[in-house]
C-alpha cells in the first residue's frame, strides 16, 4: 500500500505532459473544406451556364437578358442558400468560433474563385478580370470587373489562413473595438462600390466606370483591422484542449 501511495505521489509531482495540438486533424478538415469550395464553384458556374444557355445564348456579357421574376425569385433564394451552405460546412468543420470563421473564410475565397475559373472553361468567359460581372442579386443587383470579387476572395482566404495558424498555435485571435469599427467601414465601402451604379442594371450596357478607390479603401482599412487585431492578440494563448488532439 505504502508503494501505491508513493507512486501516487510521484505521478502527481512529476512532469505532466501537455496535449499536443497538430495540424494533422485539422489539415485533413481543411483539405476537405478546400475540395468541397472547389467543387461547389463547378456547382455554382453550372447554374449560370444553365441560365446564360435559357436566357441569354448569344452572348456572355452584359446587357444581359432578365429571366421571368418568379425565375430571379428562385435564383436570389438559392444565393442565399449558398451562403448557408458555406457557413454550414464551416461550422460543422470547425471546433472553436476562430477556427470556424478561418474555414468559412478560406471556403468563400476558393469558391468563389472557383466560380469563375469554371464559368471560363465552360463558356469561355470571363476574357479577363476587367469583365463586368453580376455579382448577386440579394437584394439588388451587385455589378463589379471580375478583379473585385476575385481580389476580395483572395484577401479572404489569407485572412482565413492567419486564423487557422493561429487556432493550430493556440494563439486567439481578438479584434478590438477599433477593429470592429475598421471592417464596418470598410466593409461599407465595399458594397458601395458594388451597388452604387446609379442608371445602371444587368438588362441594360455595362458601366463606364468602376470605383476602384472605394474598393482599395476597403481592402487597406481590412489590413488595418487585421494588424489592430493582431497587436491586440499579441502574447495570447489558449490552455491546451484535448478536444484537438
Amino acid at each position: 500500500m505504502g508503494t501505491r501511495l508513493m507512486g501516487e505521489a510521484a505521478g502527481r509531482t512529476g512532469p505532466r505532459t501537455r496535449p499536443r495540438i497538430t495540424a494533422g486533424p485539422l489539415g485533413a478538415r481543411l483539405a476537405w473544406v478546400i475540395l468541397f469550395a472547389v467543387a461547389f464553384g463547378f456547382v455554382e458556374a453550372s447554374v449560370v451556364a444553365y441560365l446564360r444557355e435559357l436566357f441569354h445564348p448569344q452572348d456572355t456579357g452584359l446587357p444581359l437578358a432578365l429571366p421571368p421574376k418568379r425565375v430571379l425569385l428562385i435564383e436570389g433564394s438559392r444565393e442565399i442558400a449558398t451562403l448557408i451552405v458555406l457557413v454550414a460546412l464551416a461550422a460543422a468543420a470547425g471546433r472553436r468560433f476562430q477556427e470556424r470563421a478561418g474555414l468559412w473564410l478560406v471556403a468563400f475565397g476558393i469558391w468563389d474563385i472557383s466560380y469563375y475559373v469554371w464559368l471560363r472553361v465552360m463558356l469561355g468567359w470571363p476574357a479577363g478580370l476587367l469583365d463586368w460581372d453580376i455579382l448577386f442579386f440579394v437584394p439588388r443587383p451587385w455589378l463589379a470587373p471580375v478583379v473585385a470579387p476575385v481580389a476580395l476572395s483572395l484577401l479572404m482566404i489569407a485572412f482565413g489562413w492567419f486564423l487557422i495558424r493561429r487556432e493550430v498555435h493556440r494563439r486567439p485571435f481578438r479584434l478590438p473595438f477599433i477593429g470592429w469599427m475598421l471592417v464596418a467601414l470598410a466593409t461599407a465601402l465595399v458594397l458601395r462600390s458594388f451597388l452604387h451604379r446609379p442608371g445602371s442594371s444587368p438588362d441594360g450596357p455595362a458601366p463606364g466606370s468602376y470605383s476602384y478607390g472605394l474598393l482599395i479603401a476597403g481592402i487597406l482599412l481590412y489590413a488595418l483591422a487585421l494588424l489592430a487585431g493582431r497587436r491586440t492578440s499579441r502574447g495570447a494563448r489558449r490552455s491546451p484542449d484535448r478536444g484537438f488532439q
